[in-house]
């Protein structure tokens, strides 16, 4: 069976968490070590099925681009960042 993809955006995030998830998904954690700029996000999620977001933005035109993406997941408060009609 193959594995889902998990990218996380956020940072940081608890290592134990990534473990925990790591027993069930394929994880992948932002790579630059700085939140995502918006020119960025597509190029970092780009083959996910799950995001654990940050404060970047999901708007339309990302959000139709992102074929594989079944779930945002969103850490910290509010979904702002997120184009809810679309998703």
């Amino acid at each position: 069976m193959t594995r889902l993809k998990v990218h996380i955006t956020t940072l940081p995030f608890n290592k134990d968490n990534k473990a925990l998830l790591e027993k069930s998904f394929n994880v992948t954690i932002n790579p630059l070590g700085r939140k995502i700029k918006n020119e960025e996000v597509y190029e970092q999620v780009h083959q996910a099925d799950y995001i654990i977001a940050g404060t970047e933005k999901y708007d339309r035109e990302i959000l139709n681009k992102l074929v594989n993406l079944k779930g945002i997941s969103r850490v910290g408060i509010g979904t702002d960042n997120i184009d809810l009609d679309v998703a």
